[in-house]
């Protein structure tokens, strides 16, 4: 047996034969229908011109849930983005200073689909108030001082520019752009929330770290998040909301 497998392993085939026979198998498949939620917040703006536009910003706050009797926390994927947004909308709330109103939206069932976003951007009565989706989704794993960057030039230079401004006048985090290689073969640009904002022509932000060692196992867990890194983002993302919300403009859409 041991010698079979190692033939197998090694991407040989012992003792295999063709067989001409049709083969039939029976198999049942088990639907279950469940109900998710998305989680709206607004932070109402100061400006009576201004408050019914919205800037928004958010995270999926689920994750791939219990497999063969291990629990998946998903810390990193996406308990860090869910705490970077709930950081920022605490601040914002405590500044009071936007002018736009702010909708921190938690997305639901992005594991499965992007289903949460899909639907609400499907739906939302408000989609063309909106002015801008910053998305955060895994930010709490690798280099405390960098930070990957994906679509902010895809529908607005002047979001992009906006983006290193802010950023060098805060955190000053090293942006990279890798991703936004329309020849990289991850796609990421349509593999998260935003991605739904940016097909209804809604400038988007990306902020990623692309953990790969524990994405979507068990061993993705509290203890290897870098807080102070989430600590960064969530200072990132709240300039970036409130310049954006008193932008005497909505941002030039000119892609």
């Amino acid at each position: 047996f041991e010698e079979i497998s190692t033939e197998v392993e090694n991407g040989e085939l012992p003792g295999s034969f063709s067989l001409n026979k049709k083969v039939r198998f029976d198999y049942k498949v088990y639907k279950e229908i469940r109900n998710s939620r998305n989680i709206i917040g607004i932070i109402e703006g100061t400006d009576e011109e201004l408050l019914d536009e919205y800037v928004t910003f958010g995270a999926h706050y689920d994750h791939v849930g219990i497999k063969e009797d291990e629990i998946y926390n998903g810390a990193d994927d996406n308990g860090s983005g869910t705490v970077a947004i709930l950081e920022t909308a605490r601040r914002l709330s405590l500044l009071n200073k936007n002018q736009r109103s702010i909708l921190v939206i938690f997305h639901a069932a992005e594991e499965k689909g992007l289903l949460g976003s899909k639907y609400l951007t499907n739906n939302g009565a408000f989609m063309e108030d909106l002015v801008v989706n910053i998305n955060v989704d895994m930010v709490g794993r690798e280099s405390i001082d960098s930070i990957f960057c994906i679509g902010s030039d895809k529908l607005s230079i002047e979001l992009y520019e906006l983006v290193q401004v802010v950023n060098d006048e805060t955190v000053e985090l090293v942006l990279d752009y890798t991703f936004d290689d329309p020849n990289d073969p991850n796609k990421y640009y349509y593999r998260s929330d935003h991605y739904n904002y940016a097909k209804q022509g809604i400038p988007i932000v990306f902020f990623y770290d692309h953990m790969l060692e524990d994405y979507h196992q068990p061993t993705d867990d509290v203890e290897k998040i870098n807080f102070k890194k989430i600590e960064k983002i969530s200072t990132l993302i709240t300039e970036l909301a409130l310049r954006i919300s008193n932008l005497d403009h909505k941002l030039v859409v000119d892609k």
